[in-house]
């Protein structure tokens, strides 16, 4: 452990991030990934499908393509829907414990 450095770089990754320890974040997380999977899928359609290497084993590769970028988005902050869900579970729950 180096004097320099930063608390939080010395914290395994597990710890700083919010969904590894909660799973109502985790599942407002995953929920984001299939809205964007689902929102991703429809823009990628069509893509290539007039070149040499488009057929079934292209499909199946750019829907893996698109369900990863759904995901890494996601995990990297995503685009507010999961905070908003994961608000509303929680007050629900806080609601449900009343």
């Amino acid at each position: 452990m180096d004097a320099l450095t930063p608390l939080a770089s010395q914290q395994p990754r597990a710890q700083t991030h919010p969904a590894a320890y909660d799973p109502i974040r985790q599942k407002a997380e995953e929920f984001e990934a299939v809205f964007l999977n689902v929102m991703l899928a429809s823009a990628f359609e069509g893509l290539g499908e007039d070149d040499e290497f488009s057929g079934q084993g292209a499909d199946t590769w750019r829907s893996m393509q698109v369900e990863q970028f759904a995901k890494a988005i996601s995990e990297n902050g995503g685009i507010g829907i999961a905070d908003q869900i994961y608000t509303e579970l929680l007050q629900l729950q806080e609601q449900a414990n009343q």
